[in-house]
């Protein structure tokens, strides 16, 4: 049985190009935005039909800025990639099957619900592995450039364009700014 967790998300400031992708951060710190085909990068990752249910397919589709079915979030700390419009659901790899072309869909998010776990790539561009078998990753079926092409999983290959992703923001959450700089130490007053 899968439990439910839920986690606010709040946008916070978007990047000063206007020209950049969008980025936001979740509320609990990770990255949060589009998920692009690094291959097609007008294509990103979406929400068929922004169903709000378990088993809701995931797809490929026509990037659209701000566009709430292709907004997630990651690097939260918990291995999940949560859909940023309603963060209790996560990307999810069907009936916890590893055979190559085993679709991806959205699930209620748990915490030990392995299917749920991913490792994205630090640097925000590559391949999205699944950390349960992570000789398998996220991948475009059959290379299809069209609207509606499927999630699924299937074995990591280095030169398999169908499993470079670009993540907005990176693949980690940001590190705060750092502090102040301490003033010089003042010589001390001779006496």
């Amino acid at each position: 049985v899968r439990g439910r967790s839920r986690q606010g998300l709040a946008a916070a400031a978007l990047l000063q190009d206007a020209s950049a992708p969008q980025r936001h951060l979740s509320a609990a710190g990770g990255p949060a935005g589009p998920i692009r085909w690094r291959n097609h990068p007008g294509k990103c990752l979406d929400v068929r039909g922004g169903q709000v249910q378990d088993g809701a397919h995931l797809q490929m589709w026509d990037c659209a800025e701000g566009a709430p079915n292709q907004q997630f979030s990651w690097g939260m700390g918990d291995g999940k990639i949560r859909w940023a419009t309603h963060p209790e659901y996560c990307v999810d790899v069907y009936n916890h099957r590893d055979a190559n072309g085993n679709v991806v869909q959205l699930w209620r998010c748990t915490g030990s619900d392995s299917d749920q776990n991913f490792d994205v790539p630090p640097s925000g561009e590559g391949h999205i592995r699944w950390s349960n078998h992570p000789t398998k990753c996220l991948d475009v079926r059959d290379h299809s450039t069209r609207n509606g092409a499927r999630l699924q999983i299937w074995e990591c290959k280095h030169s398999n364009t169908d499993q470079d992703f670009l993540l907005a923001g990176g693949g980690r959450p940001p590190q705060p700014p750092p502090g102040p700089t301490p003033a010089p130490a003042q010589p001390s007053p001779t006496p």
